[in-house]
Parts: C-alpha cells; sequence; structure tokens
C-alpha cells in the first residue's frame, strides 16, 4: 500500500496523474487539505471539502480511505463538536479515516461517552 499525501489538484490533472501512474499505483490513502483539517478545523468546510471530494472522485477505485488528520491544538471537545458536523456531509462513496493527535482523544471510553 501506498501512502500518499497530495494538494488539492485541478480534475484534469488527476486524470492525467491516474491514467499515467496506473500501472504502478494500486490502491493509496488521501489526506483531506490542510485548509479543512487545520486552518478551519473541521467547521464551515463544506465548500473546500466538496471540491477535495469531487477531485477524488477519479480515483475513487484505487482510494482505500481519505483521512481527517485531527491538528494536535484541536482538542476532544471541540474535534467532536467539528466532527458532529462534518460526519453526515462527508460522501458515501468513499471510506475515511481519522488520526487524532492530542491525547485529550485517549481518555477513558465513559468520559467520550458523555462528549457524545
Amino acid at each position: 500500500m501506498i501512502l500518499l499525501f497530495i494538494n488539492l489538484l485541478t480534475l484534469s490533472q488527476l486524470k492525467i496523474g491516474s491514467r499515467k501512474h496506473q500501472r504502478i499505483l494500486s490502491k493509496f490513502t488521501a489526506k483531506f487539505p490542510k485548509l479543512i483539517t487545520h486552518d478551519k478545523r473541521l467547521k464551515d468546510v463544506g465548500r473546500e471539502q466538496e471540491h477535495f471530494i469531487q477531485s477524488m472522485v477519479p480515483l475513487k477505485e484505487k482510494t482505500l480511505a481519505l483521512l481527517l488528520q485531527i491538528p494536535s491544538s484541536l482538542k476532544v471537545v471541540e474535534g467532536i463538536v467539528n466532527l458532529r458536523q462534518l460526519i453526515p456531509e462527508l460522501d458515501s462513496r468513499f471510506r475515511y479515516a481519522v488520526e487524532v493527535r492530542d491525547r485529550t482523544w485517549f481518555q477513558d471510553l465513559f468520559s467520550i461517552q458523555l462528549l457524545c
């Protein structure tokens, strides 16, 4: 498996790239843009998220998951609130992975369930 970190590309760039690397690129994971995860902290990202998803559609068959890397500055309480708003808007054609980086996300399960 190849882990691929991409910037937002135009649809034509993705189509060219997918044909060019078709034989060597079997399956990959793409990371959501920093603008969505770090700059906007998953909040009010509808337009940016839609643009990213649409740019990934041509590579859907090769995409294992789309990665939401939560910045270490985003603590569990704010993060869960923002994820609850974002998740219903995600495209069901893709699988998603979430990487958390702050230790507040690793509280005991009971505490996190109270937040949800």
